[in-house]
């Protein structure tokens, strides 16, 4: 389905997908999609300015008998816009869009930017945009292994830490690990480590 892009719902892109050891399988996904505006400026050229939407997280769990355990939906917003020629697209993405995962024994920790007004959200309210490039709040939200959100934490604050973070290009190191690089200053990085409790 993933290759095929080929989902009964709309938007829905698997990011993960995870076989325990009890033959259980969890599944991770994700509401992408992007919107294209198409211009054309006085000499003909066309100028194409899409934004990209990141928006809920959607996990899953099917235990080893092949029966759907519980569903579960983690609200998150996320929006960036390019502008380019037709002929120079570079996207970079996600940019600090999407997000991270990793999972020990005890439960799933989802790293990822957020707006700060977001912080105490029930399931079902509308969360604020975070927008990319926009400053923003480094969470990490854990999932136990019943479906239950445990806590919401928030890390880094990166307007007052003047830093720039990119969650979903971060690498998982073990169960409560991450790895990956925060931008400092315009063209410099350095290695950032988070470890979760």
């Amino acid at each position: 389905m993933g290759k095929k892009d080929d989902y009964e719902a709309p938007n829905i892109v698997e990011r993960n997908i995870i076989i325990q050891s009890d033959g259980s399988v969890m599944m991770i996904l994700e509401e992408y999609y992007k919107v294209v505006y198409r211009t054309y400026d006085s000499r003909g050229q066309v100028h194409n300015s899409t934004t990209f939407y990141y928006e809920d997280i959607i996990a899953g769990k099917i235990n080893a008998a092949g029966q759907f355990e519980w569903l579960r939906k983690i609200p998150k917003k996320q929006k960036g816009s390019t502008t380019s020629y037709s002929y120079a697209i570079n996207y970079n993405l996600p940019g600090t869009m999407g997000f991270k995962l990793v999972n020990d024994a005890t439960g799933y920790y989802f790293l990822y930017l957020d707006n700060k007004k977001n912080m105490d959200i029930t399931e079902d309210e509308v969360p604020k945009y975070h927008v990319d490039g926009a400053g923003g709040q480094v969470v990490v939200l854990k999932l136990d292994n019943v479906g239950f959100i445990n806590k919401k934490e928030l890390l880094v604050d990166t307007r007052e830490e003047e830093v720039r973070v990119y969650p979903a290009k971060f690498t998982k190191i073990n169960g409560s690990q991450f790895i990956g690089r925060a931008q400092v200053k315009k063209n410099h990085y350095q290695p950032l480590l988070i470890t979760v409790n």
